[in-house]
């Protein structure tokens, strides 16, 4: 064994015994080589070995932080496949949790939303000032679909370094991923058509489907690899699909990625049945390790593939700006944007392409990738901590979810309601099927800003779990 690699072995049994704590800053390479009387080079060796296993991230000009270690109780249920089409039925629920979202006195772990003090809003706010110094008639002005050609051209310089070919041209600015989302579901399907999508999916896109009263068929994700290829396949014999929906790159809520083989694969299999897939890349940018991971729009070379995302997750959900490159649907979205909201926010667009030109931009997304990388492993400690016996999770690869199985038999739907008389939220699995599968699953959120709050309140529902009669 190398010398860099007994350091690693030596480090990573200190993580292993909660020695060394998620969030914690290890010891700088220089302090360290100093210690040891290894080479710096060898204590680098040592600490990138560590970083490629998921126990450390870099965080440039910083140093390396302790995420956690790995854990052995991972999430093995997938969803129960049927090839059979069922109509979309959200629930009562998801109301209740959204306006649960608003209370400021609860314990949120429902909502997937970042605590305001992650979001660089001093730099949005001085940018905000200065266009509008620098162009008052921005506040009394439209800037029709396709939108402004400054955003859309920082969005093409941003999507050329995923290895995606997209022209300023071809992409329109959108009311947030969710508008970007509806108009794709909107231009490729019909009511009565018949959607492919990844189980468990994001609730807020069953409920745009729900809308447009189409039928969907679920196919299982893994969650350390996604949405299941063979089964895909399958259904795609057998049925007319109009579209496939789903988030290849850390989807919500397991936090999952494809490979570019198993992305380059599937664009290859929708070919070859022509049909269109709707990605939605929100969580791309929200990486734990490694490079950026490609969209499945850089394998696409006919145009079927409509990518959607939006800045709500690493900027501001408030300035509510989004994009969507559609491909060969490009004039069809056009169109039914011009008819339906017209444009998004001038002043929105006008802020944002500044911020992506900023150097400010990539700086606030590492700080962001760690501080969700760390509380998403510290998170799942607690979890297991804390929960019943036979608790499962995801051990998501990105984004700023955890995904939760419990025991057979807990309902988590009679959970929150539980929960919220200690004033308590999360987000029950049932809302993530539109089978009404993953009664016995629930989603925390991960980005949030850690405190004696939410960490008892993770204790406080742990116990409701083991100590009540949960069955639905």
């Amino acid at each position: 064994m190398n010398k860099f690699e007994q350091l690693a072995d030596e480090l990573a049994e200190q993580i292993h015994k909660g020695i060394l704590a998620p969030g914690e800053r290890i010891t700088s390479v220089r302090a360290m080589a100093r210690e040891t009387g290894l080479s710096i080079n060898t204590v680098i060796n040592a600490y990138e070995l560590l970083e490629r296993k998921g126990l450390l991230a870099s965080r440039p000009q910083s140093g390396f932080y302790v995420l956690g270690y790995p854990y052995a109780k991972q999430i093995q249920t997938l969803a129960e496949t049927s090839v059979i089409p069922v109509d979309i039925k959200t629930l009562d629920l998801l109301g209740l949790l959204i306006d649960n979202s608003k209370d400021e006195s609860l314990v949120h772990f429902g909502t997937a939303y970042l605590a305001p003090s992650l979001y660089p809003t001093t730099q949005i706010n001085q940018l905000t000032r200065h266009v509008l110094r620098d162009s008052p008639e921005t506040i009394s002005s439209y800037e029709l679909s396709p939108g402004n050609f400054e955003y859309r051209r920082q969005i093409s310089r941003q999507l050329s370094h995923m290895g995606c070919k997209v022209l300023p041209e071809e992409i329109l600015a959108t009311n947030g991923a969710t508008e970007a989302v509806s108009l794709a579901l909107r231009v490729t399907c019909k009511p009565g058509d018949i959607v492919v999508t990844e189980s468990p999916l994001f609730f807020g896109t069953l409920q745009a489907m729900e809308g447009l009263g189409l039928s969907v068929i679920e196919i299982p994700s893994y969650p350390s690899t996604g949405i299941d290829l063979e089964m895909l396949e399958v259904v795609l014999k057998k049925h007319k699909v109009s579209a496939v929906v789903l988030m290849p790159n850390f989807s919500n809520p397991l936090g999952s990625a494809m490979s570019d083989t198993d992305k380059e694969t599937l664009v290859a299999i929708l070919n070859r049945y022509n049909v269109p897939a709707i990605e939605d890349d929100i969580y791309g940018e929200i990486y734990f390790h490694g490079q950026r991971p490609k969209p499945l729009k850089a394998f696409d070379e006919m145009g079927s593939i409509i990518t959607c995302s939006s800045f709500s997750k690493t900027v501001s959900p408030g300035l509510r700006i989004g994009w969507i490159a559609p491909g060969k649907y490009y004039p069809e979205i056009r169109r039914l944007q011009l008819s339906t909201t017209m444009a998004a926010g001038t002043l929105s667009q006008k802020v944002m392409a500044q911020y992506l030109l900023s150097k400010q931009y990539e700086k606030g997304l590492m700080s962001l990738r760690l501080h969700c990388s760390i509380h998403a492993h510290k998170m799942a400690q607690r979890v297991l901590n804390h929960f019943p016996d036979n608790t499962r999770i995801s051990l998501p690869q990105g984004g700023c979810v955890l995904w939760v199985e419990m025991p057979k038999g807990i309902d988590t739907v009679e959970l929150y309601r539980k929960a919220i008389s200690k004033n308590i939220t999360f987000s029950p699995g049932i809302l993530f099927s539109a089978t009404g599968q993953y009664r016995n699953f629930l989603r925390l959120n991960c980005g949030i800003v850690w405190s004696s709050k939410i960490e008892q309140g993770l204790k406080t529902l742990g116990n409701i779990a083991k100590n009540n009669n949960l069955r639905g």
